[in-house]
């Protein structure tokens, strides 16, 4: 009688599956490792440009409102956010009495000339606008406080259209992480415009008068 071949399961092969399983786990979990490491090194590197860029454009306001020797809006021929930042670049929005003393541009790169466009490195994806908005200096941005000698008009950056994962990671390089409402507090705040999608709003300089402007001028 002719028996059918049965192989047998040896404990080296059973070694053998074993290892290969175990091998495909931890190459696995360290392609998730590595994914998650890209992923906040480019976060990461991302934050860094950005500040880096939000403390230009702070300098930029110190040095227009110190040659004008007067308010930034109460410069401007139109006051408000959209001027405010054109002057970085041209005279043209500046009121006549004050076009002597622009001694512009003030930036040279990052934000499109005429159109507020920001073409940082970041590569954010979406029309991404600056804006120079004059608002009080508070907690929670996204109320309305009129200018007072309590909470005195600043000047902010506003910078639409961020990835919240991306405001966080800013957040920590200017904040730190010990905020307990990181978005509400502290020298950059945002509001949530989506469920990952942020404007962000950045303090800088105090303005010369408490001429306070709405919230989204």
């Amino acid at each position: 009688m002719i028996r059918p071949f049965r192989p047998r399961l040896t404990q080296k092969g059973a070694m053998f599956g074993l290892d290969a399983r175990l091998t495909l786990i931890i190459f696995t979990s360290l392609s998730t490792i590595a994914g998650a490491s890209i992923f906040f090194n480019k976060t990461n590197t991302q934050a860094s440009v950005m500040v880096s860029e939000l403390k230009a454009i702070h300098t930029a306001i110190k040095r227009m409102q110190e040659d004008f020797e007067n308010d930034l809006y109460s410069s401007l021929d139109t006051p408000n956010s959209t001027n405010a930042t054109y002057i970085l670049f041209d005279d043209t929005e500046v009121d006549a009495a004050f076009q002597r003393d622009w001694h512009g541009p003030y930036l040279d790169e990052f934000i499109q000339p005429g159109t507020r466009i920001y073409t940082s490195q970041n590569n954010i994806a979406g029309t991404t606008l600056v804006s120079i908005m004059k608002h009080a200096k508070q907690d929670d941005i996204d109320s309305s406080v009129t200018c007072s000698n309590a909470a005195p008009c600043h000047y902010w950056i506003r910078i639409e259209n961020i990835p919240i994962k991306l405001a966080e990671a800013v957040n920590a390089k200017i904040d730190g992480t010990n905020e307990v409402v990181p978005d509400e507090e502290g020298r950059l705040q945002w509001i949530e415009t989506s469920a990952d999608i942020t404007n962000i709003w950045y303090l800088t300089e105090r303005a010369l008068d408490n001429t306070n402007p709405s919230l989204g001028e």
